[in-house]
């Protein structure tokens, strides 16, 4: 869909001016200023807040816009509007014309899905416009649908999955979520049968053509068929728009005499402080409401469970758990035993003496967990650390548990007198019963004085099973508990802002502190590969009793290499709050007595010299000394996807060019499209239908679109194993008859499920071939005749990729260094590359991507965000695949240098 971009593009070109400045604040894309400014249901809220507080009325009207950037919030003096009755939609994919209450609607029968139909229309002034749809609906049931608003050209496709790269407006109508157990929320289902209107937030269309379309969705019954009476785009700011009696009308009643407060309602680009000091006091008392519940109504209540960024927390999450989270954190941080002596351990700061061995995992606080093996013999581990004064200490550590293995550790504590004390801890055998995870054991000890030596050890393996050890905190609190990854509060001197580097995949809490030689007192060195990218984790904590605010500033910087974002909070059930996405902010608020994280990125594909950059942080200024020397620019590429293909925007496509993801499923864009993209495979997902005719019309689909049978691949099913090889066999049998020059695509599941030998009767006619990762964890179980066809030695394939299912830990403080697995697997076994499962999860019938609360499906992931203004948000994970992607190339131009120097 074309639009305006005036705000976007003069703030970049700003940007691009004046490297010091941000492209513009990413939000969520749900409750973000443009909804709020122009969503019925929160304009109501700003219209009698207004009217409540006579002050703020009086200061609003006082108020002088300033909107230098052009985006209009002036009551048109002209209503335009696009009419579509339910008629005028063709009947086609199952859609049709039936009369209901003495009017003709477009139906399609009742159920989960559906297809679409489409019209083409003219927007004939360029204006902001909302979306209205009527529909009829049956008390008792739901009958959801969303209307989209796209570029002209769809409407000329034919072929299976063709798709323009695009900006799409989509809404949801008559929803009703699926399956969603936990706080779901509200539908229409009750309501009295009839005619029902429901209206989206104003969007900015430009004149000229566009594509309407409307199709079901899967959602939550008891069912009804669809029946759409109306699709209404209009200029009308309030009104339920009433059919047009000419081509331009005069505003509603209710729209002039809202008029006034309507121009000075938010808007994106507004730069008027006064005006902005006043939208920030109605947006907090709007979401106090939402918090509540205190909006009254369907579109209430839905606006109560979407999602929003908060500034002066770095959180994003609904209303109500943002200010629940505020209020708890407070509370921890008021109650936390201050005289007290606390110590946090990280396993991984253990000496290791013998046996252990350090293992990324997504829950660990750190990043990383000790493991030792369940064999038997000794294993141990060493820490010293100084105890102010004797006393009763508690040790409390935080170790995985898994149901039925009961596993043993060991702690020897060694005083400065040469006493030791051991003790020997599990996991509870009630709790040992419940689900798995890190868990917190306590262990006691009397403890003198002075330096006291720390030995961690296991000598046997009962219970057949690896420990894994996280962390480990030393008190003589008497009733301190820890929770979650055990937060503990620092104390420091120093009542400033404090400033360290730490490792980017690690993560981080909001009450971590640098260790000792961590924080910044010199230069830092970036070596930077043309065409690869750097990511560096940049802490600030705040030790004061105010929070403080501050504007990054970027400068000698000419070849704009560096760019910096904030490290936004998200909440996951598993996880809590922990640092997910990427936005980039023009200030920045370090809460008291807390860190937020900068992630700064080095943009390698950019050309210049070496630099010295300086970005200034307040009153820090981090200096970096940047060196270009390697060049990755000549070595190959790999072949990197996520099963799924980018969210219908245009910056998403721009997203995956730059993390280097290029395999996409179950769509086709033209292939000069494709190759600005940087595209090197199109799967045609699961698609069991064999038959010569639907063959044939998916193969002139990418024929058309301008595709060899090198550009493309067809899969049959979702991991084939041993229960399903012989009907993949019979698949692939028919599927070459009828095209034998289109590439088979393959994905075997893990091993056990898909062991060598179903392994082996579907490689003869596999043409990419991508096994789980464990298949080569597992040299491929055993099997002599399938290890080679693993390692290359057998059967040319070709792509030869793997792939995993790093999907329940997405939110995790260490889910960006599950990236690299797959990568190191690929560069062992020298694949072609690698796939993620899945890399943006997220389905119609879902609640906010934002949302990990209420995931309705156990594996979804999400690894990029729809922001506002039609953005994409990146995530450390998301960083760590381009950093994956980097590695990879640099290893393979490696290995051909080492094969072309004598």
């Amino acid at each position: 869909m074309t639009r305006i971009r005036r705000l976007f593009l003069a703030l970049l070109a700003l940007a691009l001016m004046c490297p010091a400045s941000f492209a513009i604040d990413d939000e969520p894309n749900e409750l973000n200023w443009t909804t709020l400014g122009s969503a019925l249901t929160s304009f109501k809220h700003f219209y009698y807040y207004a009217k409540e507080h006579e002050d703020f009325r009086a200061k609003l009207l006082a108020c002088k816009p300033n909107n230098e950037l052009g985006r209009s919030s002036a009551v048109p003096k002209n209503i335009a509007a696009v009419w579509i009755n339910g008629a005028d939609f063709p009947a086609i994919n199952g859609w049709g014309v039936e009369t209901i209450a003495d009017r003709a609607v477009a139906s399609y029968p009742s159920g989960h899905g559906g297809g679409a139909t489409r019209v083409v229309v003219t927007i004939p002034k360029s204006g902001y416009y909302r979306l209205w749809t009527e529909y009829y609906h049956d008390q008792g049931s739901t009958a959801s649908f969303y209307a989209r608003v796209e570029d002209a050209k769809v409407a000329d496709l034919t072929g299976p999955n063709q798709a323009v790269v695009q900006d799409v407006f989509s809404w949801k109508f008559d929803f009703a979520e699926m399956g969603r157990v936990n706080d779901p929320l509200p539908n229409r289902r009750d309501e009295p049968t009839g005619f029902l209107w429901e209206s989206t937030p104003m969007i900015w269309l430009e004149k000229g053509a566009r594509t309407v379309t409307i199709a079901g969705m899967i959602h939550d019954g008891p069912f009804a068929p669809r029946r759409i009476a109306s699709v209404v785009l209009t200029e009308e700011p309030i009104a339920v728009p009433t059919p047009p009696t000419k081509a331009l009308q005069s505003p509603s009643k209710q729209a002039r005499s809202l008029a006034k407060l309507w121009e000075l309602r938010p808007v994106v680009g507004e730069t008027n402080p006064e005006l902005l000091a006043l939208w920030k006091e109605w947006r907090d008392a709007l979401f106090a409401d939402l918090a509540d519940y205190k909006l009254e109504g369907v579109e209430g209540r839905r606006m109560a469970a979407l999602t929003a960024f908060d500034p002066d927390s770095n959180l994003i999450g609904t209303p109500r758990q943002i200010r629940d989270e505020k209020i708890r954190f407070q509370e921890f941080l008021d109650s936390f035993p201050k005289d007290a002596f606390i110590k946090k351990i990280e396993g991984e700061d253990f000496n290791v003496v013998d046996g252990w061995w350090k293992e990324g995992n997504a829950d660990a606080s750190g990043g990383q967990v000790l493991i030792a093996s369940y064999g038997d013999g000794l294993v141990e581990a060493e820490y010293t650390l100084d105890v102010p004064k004797a006393g009763a200490y508690s040790f409390w550590s935080r170790v995985l548990d898994l149901p039925g293995y009961l596993a043993e550790y060991h702690l020897t504590i060694e005083g400065a007198d040469g006493q030791k004390t051991e003790t020997t801890f599990c996991a509870d055998e009630e709790e040992n019963k419940k689900s798995p995870g890190l868990k917190w054991v306590e262990t006691k000890a009397e403890l003198p004085a002075g330096e006291v030596k720390l030995t961690l050890w296991k000598e046997y393996g009962p219970g057949l099973t690896y420990r894994r050890y996280d962390c480990l905190i030393v008190t003589n609190a008497a009733n301190f508990s820890p929770e979650g990854q055990g937060e503990i509060v620092p104390t420091s001197d120093v009542n400033d802002l404090t400033f360290w580097t730490s490792d980017p995949w690690a993560g981080f809490t909001r009450l971590s502190a640098p260790k000792s030689g961590e924080t910044i007192d010199k230069p830092l060195d970036v070596e930077l590969p043309y065409g690869a990218q750097k990511s560096y984790s940049l802490l600030i904590r705040n030790e004061g009793d105010e929070p403080q605010t501050i504007e990054p500033e970027i400068v000698d910087d000419a070849a704009n290499l560096l760019s910096c974002r904030l490290q936004a909070f998200t909440l996951s059930p598993q996880f809590g709050w922990a640092p997910h996405p990427l936005l980039e902010r023009k200030s920045i608020t370090i809460p008291p007595q807390q860190t937020v994280g900068l992630w700064l990125t080095f943009n390698g594909d950019v050309e210049s010299k070496d630099e010295k950059i300086a970005l200034k942080l307040g009153e820090k200024t981090v200096e970096f000394n940047v060196t270009r020397k390697v060049d990755l620019r000549s070595a190959p590429v790999p072949y990197v996807g996520g099963w799924s293909a980018p969210y219908e925007q245009v910056s998403c496509w721009e997203t995956f060019k730059r993390l280097g993801l290029n395999v996409i499923n179950d769509l086709i864009v033209p292939s000069d499209v494709a190759k600005k993209y940087g595209i090197k495979l199109f799967v045609r997902l699961n698609d069991g239908d064999v038959s010569p005719e639907h063959v044939a019309q998916v193969e002139k689909s990418f024929k058309d679109y301008g595709y060899s049978h090198d550009d493309w691949a067809w899969s049959f099913m979702d991991e084939p194993g041993a229960s399903m090889s012989d009907a993949w066999v019979e698949l692939a049998k028919k599927f070459k008859e009828a095209a034998p020059g289109v590439r088979v695509w393959c994905n075997p599941g893990e091993l056990w499920g898909a062991p060598a030998d179903s392994d082996l009767k579907m490689l003869p006619y596999v043409d990419c071939y991508c096994p789980y990762a464990d298949h080569f964890w597992q040299n491929g179980g055993g099997n002599e005749t399938y290890q080679k066809e693993l390692h290359g030695e057998g059967r040319q394939y070709a792509i030869r990729l793997t792939y995993t299912t790093p999907c329940f830990g997405e939110k995790a403080l260490g889910a960006p260094g599950d990236m690299f697995g797959p990568m190191q697997t690929s560069v062992q076994n020298n694949l072609d590359g690698w796939m993620f499962y899945a890399l943006l999860g997220r389905y119609e019938y879902c609640n906010s991507p934002w949302d990990e609360m209420n995931a309705y499906v156990g594996d979804q992931s999400v690894y990029l965000y729809q922001g506002a203004e039609f953005r994409t948000i990146s995530t450390r994970t998301g960083e760590a695949i381009r950093e994956a992607v980097d590695t990879w190339r640099a290893e393979r131009l490696k290995e051909k240098n080492d094969i072309e120097t004598p």
